[in-house]
């Protein structure tokens, strides 16, 4: 299972991985939270954000039951996240075969590296060997020089820290985190693009990141403090609350100009007035995402396979037009994982991209020996106990002797019954009905 936080709400999925290694979304649940849970990819209120995931947890599992789901990795990403590009140099015995633990110690000295921030992730982008000859993959080359280029993904220690205090006292375990953008365009971008040179955008509520990738590498990485709800408290100038503003966004907010002759109305706010602030916006927020290029050491002409949009904020009407027209490159939307098999509907929206992302990467850190759902296991079913039939003897039984208090009973009923006789007899001689002559005879 998986959680992605983004500013306007949290995601969780559950997946299931088989035998041959493909990944299934079973299901999927999110929540919309605070502007005070979380700002710009960090969390604020740790109480508020477990509550939440507590509640995702609960309702994914009723698609799950009677599993309980025991482990999550969690993506990260928020506004301090960004590269740092290093250099180290390490002189070898031009007879030793460079291995794989050669490479695992220039790894382990950038992790040691002092930094201002928390080192998230060391991604290399490329070798020298001698000679300036560059490499992708140096095992297995001999030489007795090699310089590493890498870059460390840094971010603000709290990112972690906040959420490492949202599981401390959940019965969840934390298995670990996942550097979403980097997860993002493993698993949407195509190694052509990569290699070929394009930049990820992902436009969000409250910030927007951008990723550069070169010869199959990543170059460059940013996360800048600007997402498309800037653009929904820019209309709520007008007098209106922030529910409506987004709607107007969504509805007639684009980001190319109109040409709008007969100026229409909607609930008294005029279209082209909501136009103008949405412009406005777009430009400053399509100003920064086509500098990167520039802070990345390199120019458009090095991304021949253009501009991949992704996140909410890149719904809006005319962004994709705008981003092309501004920066002079194709653009296209992104779209699911490929090769991730979507069970439900739900999790088909382009708003979860990135959450199938990091499913599809959690699938592939995860043990074969390990898993994030307990599933009890069945009792055997014990078939009933059948009460023994008492068989009837073929002899006749010999009648039971009565007891002492039998035997007085019937003795009692018999000198009752012929105490009552006597009586009756009595009654019988004491008959006065006979007849005169009767009375004659019995004179003396």
């Amino acid at each position: 299972m998986t959680f992605e936080i983004f500013s306007s709400k949290i995601v969780g999925v559950v997946g299931e991985k088989s035998s041959n290694g493909s990944v299934s979304v079973v299901a999927i649940e999110s929540a919309r939270i605070s502007d005070d849970c979380v700002r710009r990819g960090f969390v604020q209120n740790v109480e508020e954000a477990k509550s939440h995931m507590l509640d995702i947890i609960k309702r994914l599992e009723s698609h799950i039951s009677p599993s309980r789901i025991t482990g999550v990795y969690v993506g990260v990403a928020g506004r301090s996240l960004h590269n740092m590009p290093v250099e180290v140099n390490v002189e070898l015995d031009p007879n030793q075969l460079i291995s794989e633990e050669v490479i695992n110690n220039i790894v382990a000295r950038c992790r040691a590296m002092s930094v201002e921030g928390e080192i998230l992730d060391v991604v290399p982008t490329g070798y020298e060997l001698e000679g300036n000859q560059e490499v992708r993959n140096p095992i297995g080359s001999y030489s007795g020089r090699i310089r590493a280029k890498m870059n460390l993904i840094v971010a603000k220690p709290t990112l972690k820290m906040n959420l490492q205090r949202v599981f401390d006292t959940m019965a969840v375990k934390l298995k670990g985190y996942i550097i979403t953008p980097l997860a993002v365009a493993d698993k949407i971008l195509t190694n052509d693009e990569r290699q070929l040179g394009c930049m990820l955008v992902d436009f969000g509520a409250e910030t927007t990141t951008v990723s550069i990738f070169k010869n199959d590498a990543l170059r460059y990485i940013a996360t800048l403090p600007m997402g498309s709800r800037l653009i929904t408290l820019d209309i709520t100038n007008m007098n209106i609350i922030e529910s409506k503003a987004e709607d107007l966004k969504i509805t007639v907010g684009n980001a190319m100009e109109l040409d709008v002759n007969n100026e229409p109305v909607i609930d008294g706010v005029k279209v082209t007035d909501v136009s103008n602030y949405v412009v406005a916006r777009v430009g400053e927020i399509g100003a920064n995402i086509a500098e990167q290029i520039t802070y990345a050491g390199m120019n458009a002409d090095d991304l021949a396979a253009g501009v991949t949009l992704i996140g909410g904020g890149s719904r809006l009407n005319g962004f994709s037009s705008f981003i092309e027209k501004t920066m002079k490159l194709k653009v296209a939307k992104g779209h699911h994982c490929p090769y991730v098999n979507i069970l439900t509907p739900d999790a088909e929206n382009f708003e979860y991209i990135q959450s199938v992302a990091l499913l599809a990467t959690a699938a592939e850190q995860i043990d074969h020996t390990d898993n994030c759902v307990y599933t009890p296991k069945e009792k055997p079913v014990e078939p009933p106990v059948e009460k023994p039939v008492e068989k009837e003897d073929d002899e006749p039984r010999a009648p039971k002797k009565p007891s002492i208090f039998s035997r007085l009973r019937d003795r009692w009923q018999s000198a009752s019954n012929r105490t009552v006789s006597l009586f009756q007899d009595d009654s019988d001689d004491s008959d006065d009905s006979y007849s005169d002559e009767d009375e004659k005879s019995a004179k003396y």
